[in-house]
């Protein structure tokens, strides 16, 4: 699909027009307004905020369709405002199966500057998306051959190429979580993550169970033990400042599945299972755009990937585990598996890599989406400079974080009277002393931990996106790169 840029709009060139609209507004464009000046009232549409009105309307050539698109009062749009509703009305003008899609911006000049523009370039594509390789009748549906913003603004291209450009990375992450397991396995995800890194320039190093075993990753192993499947560990480095001895550790869990092992799930709870790679989509879609934008740090991604399922070679509950870092791990939830690989990754990221920042993204606790929903991701750390950096990040990337809290008490609930540790505090608090967990393994360096297990896949839809993998985290981890690179 091409993402153009055009200054005028020829109605006859588009199969569908977006049009988004404040309340009151008018239409400069001659041939637009003697379309939609009828429909321009009380009776049909006032451009109420995320409202929405499709007119069927003749060109002088074809038949066209023209959405428009609310966006309320004009001094009550907001950024987030424009870019859920133009993105919610490319959603509804791909779900036409359209050849070319155009968004009509030259009526929102004085809203839609060139930062909005490249956001609603990044929202349109994620709009465009549709997970549909397995259906039969994709094969023969008409393909969106591109999608047009009529702006008139100086830099438009350069704002539309930004934002179709990060689009692109949040996408791999996309597509990645939407495979299903049965494709998805930990070898299929190393080979992605090649593929992609290879795009881009950056090196990547792949280890197999020979390698991890050597290593002494015993936690992440025991994890693995289960499934036929080879464990995978991925090592993505984008070192952008050799001069500096800094690196930068990005983390993400990589379960390609997970049954919950012995401590077994009920089914519907694995039915969305195969996303519990979100968190290593997003390091993999991150690595991608960092690759583009070459930013001046040193960055490691790393994700360890494997299945948790149930055989005779499965690890059990009452098992002791003894991590790379040496600490030991009683197990009492083979369902508590995603902590287990990070603690091995974190020592990893540390030991072998040099890390001296940590980072990392998952998919971790159910208790995080009874908390906050599929609307943010909780975030903990002991770090207030570390989390107003991801603040702005998050802003940046309108990916919304919210801070949980971390404690001794908290800390404390991991406690066990046979190991130095078990892998789950309980119920309550789970997302915090889930967290708790992960951060004993980061050595006392500066760390972060964000949960994504409701943001990285949605079950409802979204003003721009469909239900399945979001893509969540690649933008924001590249801001945030980008905010700490020299």
């Amino acid at each position: 699909m091409e993402f153009k840029v055009n200054n005028q709009l020829e109605l006859s060139s588009y199969d569908v027009v977006v049009l988004p609209l404040c309340e009151g507004q008018s239409v400069d464009h001659k041939e637009l307004l003697d379309v939609v000046k009828p429909y321009l009232n009380k009776d049909f549409f006032e451009a109420k905020k995320e409202t929405y009105f499709t007119i069927s309307a003749s060109s002088a050539e074809k038949p066209v369709q023209i959405i428009l698109a609310g966006l309320g009062k004009k001094e009550e749009v907001y950024f987030e405002t424009a870019t859920d509703v133009i993105g919610a009305g490319v959603k509804q003008a791909v779900s036409k199966k359209p050849s070319r899609v155009a968004v009509y911006l030259n009526e929102l000049s004085d809203i839609v500057c060139s930062d909005k523009l490249s956001a609603i370039a990044k929202v349109s594509a994620l709009a465009s998306y549709r997970f549909d390789k397995f259906l039969s009748s994709s094969k023969e549906a008409k393909k969106l051959e591109s999608l047009t913003f009529i702006d008139s603004h100086e830099d438009a291209e350069t704002a539309v190429e930004r934002g179709y450009s990060l689009a692109q990375s949040i996408l791999i992450a996309r597509k990645l979580v939407d495979e299903p397991a049965n494709i998805m396995k930990p070898k299929k995800l190393a080979e992605e993550a090649t593929r992609v890194c290879n795009e881009v320039g950056i090196e990547i190093n792949v280890m197999g169970r020979s390698e991890i075993e050597a290593l002494n990753m015993n936690a992440f192993l025991s994890v693995a033990k289960g499934s036929d499947e080879e464990p995978q560990l991925i090592v993505m480095k984008h070192m952008g400042d050799p001069s500096s001895s800094e690196i930068t550790a990005l983390v993400g869990k990589g379960l390609t599945y997970d049954s919950g092992g012995y401590s077994i799930k009920p089914t519907d709870s694995m039915m969305t299972m195969k996303s519990d790679m979100g968190g290593s989509a997003a390091v993999i879609g991150a690595m991608h755009e960092i690759g583009k934008r070459k930013p001046k740090i040193n960055v490691v991604g790393i994700v360890a990937t494997c299945e948790n399922m149930i055989s005779g070679h499965a690890y059990l509950p009452g098992d002791i585990l003894t991590s790379m870092s040496g600490k030991t791990i009683e197990v009492v939830n083979t369902d508590a598996e995603g902590r287990l690989t990070l603690a091995d990754a974190i020592t990893y990221a540390i030991e072998k890599e040099h890390a001296c920042r940590i980072v990392d993204i998952c998919t971790l606790t159910g208790a995080v989406v009874v908390a906050l929903g599929e609307e943010y991701a909780g975030v903990i750390t002991r770090d207030d400079n570390l989390w107003d950096d991801v603040y702005k990040a998050s802003q940046a990337s309108l990916e919304p974080v919210w801070r949980m809290p971390i404690n001794k008490a908290l800390e404390d609930k991991n406690k066990s009277s046979v190991a130095d540790l078990k892998n789950s505090g309980g119920r309550w608090g789970g997302c915090c002393s889930a967290g708790a967990f992960v951060g004993a393994f980061a050595q006392d360096k500066p760390w972060i931990h964000l949960d994504i297990a409701g943001t990285a896949f949605i079950e409802t839809e979204k003003p721009y996106l469909t239900k399945g993998g979001t893509g969540y985290g690649v933008h924001l981890l590249a801001e945030l790169v980008s905010l700490w690179a020299k």
